[in-house]
């Protein structure tokens, strides 16, 4: 891996990733994601920015929105890698957007890559 330890100085809130896992067959079709116990818990830093961004399906969103940059894997340890998909789930610290703690939709995300590889996950709220 090519994360320097030195960055994770850099982030200061712990970051709940959830996997996503499938389509539900309740007859909904609501995403479902891997369950809370196999949850991650990532090194992150919360940013909130001021941006036109673009959605996967390419609707442009213009608003005050929130850039989140993880960590390439999770506290657990080097060999647990994490990579985030528009399609994952990401929970944000207690009480850091409201009173408890909160999920917002995954605008866009992916891995930025250095020379040496993963670096960092960026995501877009």
């Amino acid at each position: 891996m090519s994360f320097d330890k030195g960055f994770l100085e850099m982030m200061p809130q712990t970051i709940t990733y959830l996997a996503y896992s499938s389509i539900s067959t309740d007859g909904f079709a609501a995403p479902t994601w891997t369950s809370t116990s196999a949850a991650k818990s990532v090194y992150g830093r919360v940013q909130a920015v001021r941006q036109d961004v673009r959605s996967v399906s390419t609707r442009e969103i213009v608003t005050t929105t929130f850039k989140v940059l993880l960590a390439p894997w999770s506290q657990a340890g080097t060999s647990d890698t994490v990579t985030v998909t528009p399609l994952d789930k990401i929970i944000l610290p207690t009480g850091f957007l409201g009173a408890g703690s909160c999920s917002p939709p995954i605008v866009k995300a992916y891995p930025v890559q250095d020379e040496d590889g993963h670096h960092h996950n960026e995501v877009w709220l």
